[in-house]
């Protein structure tokens, strides 16, 4: 009776060791997998981000923030909203998120593509969360009223050189104003007075017109081919589109493939060291 005791807690101490070097097994794959990954995660690679001083009302002559979204009378229907980046230096990248702010959060779109070439559709996979500013205040519109705030995070896969001027645009539902209709809002702002990184602020707005072209606009004097032949000024100041991008260099994200080959590959590779663990561990106990 005794040896069976003593048998079966050679048994158990056996298997311990066993689901132990298996866990271990596991647990190195996933190190390995999460290693390979956050070698080529994303990083912010382009700021011009929200201000954070003369926000709203408040400042008077010194505001900083604004929204700005077209207004059309049907059968025109509004155009979307926008601005442009650069990326800094030479290197070849893969842009993964570029972030807008606005004050709408359903049903929005991001189209874009290099100036001077083909505007396109990038993505309607977003992420809407409400935010602030440093203020603890919402946007307030000329009116008084406060509108909730989004940060719109776009999922999207764009290969990109540093020095290469790319243009965005914020598309959504055209909404009712009056015997109009609006469309999208994009945050934008002014350089001088936002507080913050304005990274290629240039003075300059854009709208993309229905037939796919890029329009500029001056908001200060109206200036540009946005409002033609009648100047529109929008406001006392200039401003831009706020937008921050993301992404991981062209290298780093080659970097990982080998690590992260597949799906079947990485699983493949944890048993392996599952069952390494498995083969060292499965010995005759020692009495």
């Amino acid at each position: 009776m005794h040896a069976n005791v003593r048998e079966n807690n050679q048994l158990k101490g056996g298997v311990s060791r066993w689901a132990a070097a298996r866990l271990l097994g596991f647990v190195l794959a996933g190190a390995l997998i999460a290693g390979a990954q956050s070698a080529a995660a994303q990083v912010l690679v382009f700021d011009r981000g929200l201000p954070t001083t003369n926000l709203n009302n408040a400042s008077g002559a010194n505001q900083s923030n604004v929204v700005w979204a077209d207004q059309e009378t049907l059968p025109i229907t509004p155009y979307l909203p926008g601005d442009d980046f650069t990326l800094p230096g030479t290197s070849s990248y893969i842009v993964s998120t570029i972030r807008v702010w606005s004050t709408d959060n359903t049903g929005l779109t991001l189209r874009g593509g290099v100036a001077d070439g083909t505007i396109g559709a990038l993505s309607s996979t977003f992420t809407a969360t409400p935010v602030t500013y440093t203020n603890s205040q919402s946007y307030q519109t000329g009116a008084g009223a406060f509108l909730q705030l989004y940060q719109i995070d776009f999922t999207v896969s764009i290969p990109l050189n540093g020095g290469v001027n790319y243009q965005f645009f914020l598309g959504g539902p055209a909404v009712q104003a009056g015997a109009d209709f609006r469309g999208a809002r994009l945050h934008a702002s002014n350089a001088a007075l936002s507080g913050s990184t304005q990274q290629g602020a240039n003075g300059t707005f854009l709208f993309l017109a229905n037939d796919g072209t890029a329009q500029t606009w001056n908001s200060q004097t109206g200036t540009g081919t946005y409002c033609t032949p009648t100047p529109c000024p929008g406001w006392d100041k200039v401003s831009d589109g706020n937008v921050q991008v993301f992404a991981t260099t062209r290298q780093a994200a080659a970097a990982v493939q080998v690590p992260t080959m597949s799906g079947l590959g990485l699983a493949g590779l944890a048993l392996l060291l599952a069952a390494a663990g498995h083969f060292v561990t499965r010995r005759r106990p020692s009495v």
